[in-house]
């Protein structure tokens, strides 16, 4: 459902929504291979879009974040994957991809 009062929250959904669309059937594999010349995976990069959202909205804001602190903090700026991640873990951020704006678009209602 659209937002009048909050264009970028649509943006947002239009964006995350897309990139779901785009890693879909990817396997944990995929999601946890670390291309040579590069310092982070695809499910990482998922995640930092969650924390980095956090980080902006809530804890520049002086707020908690929606999120576990120890989920921010392996997903923040400068942070890079600590190791691979099971089916179990990258499906719960694929769903906080989706969660974590909804809470967002709610706290600001």
């Amino acid at each position: 459902m659209s937002n009048p009062r909050f264009p970028q929250i649509d943006s947002l959904k239009k964006i995350r929504t897309f990139t779901l669309n785009t890693i879909e059937g990817l396997s944990t594999e995929q999601f946890n291979k670390i291309p040579e010349g590069y310092n982070n995976n695809i499910i990482w990069n998922v995640a930092h879009m969650i924390a980095a959202e956090q980080g902006v909205c809530y804890l520049r804001a002086g707020l908690p974040t929606v999120v576990p602190e120890h989920f921010y903090t392996a997903y923040k700026p400068g942070s890079k994957p600590a190791g691979d991640l099971s089916e179990t873990q990258i499906l719960q951020i694929k769903e906080l991809l989706i969660n974590s704006l909804m809470a967002l678009e709610s706290d600001l209602l």
